[in-house]
């Protein structure tokens, strides 16, 4: 039916991409017009158009760590490893308490096979954000990691977050907790 949430999704989606390209014509330096494009290109699942649109964003906007964040999700979701890692590395140096990057880095080398690197990612994520150990436990990205003792023992017991620095990052327009992907208008 025309009128399931996936279709009307995909029209919203189909709709925010135009209102987002007209607004690009009129303010091409705007980084968050691209951002919020790349975003509904996501809802759609079009990976190569959400990385054209994040690299447009990050061209304008060199340290807009949101924009490295979503890029680097769909890389990984492309396959792309390693320009994966790099993008999550760069959100992590601009904010080594970003707890999203570094799960997403741990799934970016969980897939690439790089398990002792996601151990010490997601060792880290789940110290700053212990709700990220369920989300472990469900991801698919971290199956290389379900048989090791080491994660098992991890997704149990995560420790409680450090008392100090609850305060939020400045930009909170980032992608929500991982594994979900960001949604448009955030």
């Amino acid at each position: 039916s025309s009128s399931s949430p996936s279709n009307r999704r995909r029209l919203n989606s189909d709709q925010a991409i135009e209102d987002y390209s007209l607004a690009i014509t009129f303010n091409p330096a705007d980084a968050r017009l691209y951002r919020k494009r790349g975003l509904a290109y996501q809802t759609k699942q079009d990976w190569e158009r959400v990385v054209y649109d994040f690299d447009r964003a990050i061209k304008v906007e060199p340290n807009y760590a949101p924009a490295y964040q979503s890029r680097g999700f769909a890389r990984m979701k492309l396959g792309r490893y390693d320009p994966a890692i790099e993008d999550f590395s760069k959100v992590i140096q601009m904010n080594s308490r970003d707890a999203a990057a570094l799960f997403y880095r741990a799934c970016a080398n969980s897939l690439k096979g790089g398990l002792r690197q996601a151990l010490a990612d997601l060792k880290k994520a789940v110290a700053l954000d212990p709700k990220l150990k369920e989300e472990a436990q469900r991801t698919k990205e971290l199956e290389n990691l379900r048989n090791n003792d080491e994660f098992r023992k991890l997704v149990r017991e995560a420790p409680a977050p450090p008392a100090q620095e609850t305060k939020k990052d400045e930009d909170a327009s980032g992608p929500p907790t991982p594994p979900a992907p960001p949604k448009p208008g955030s």
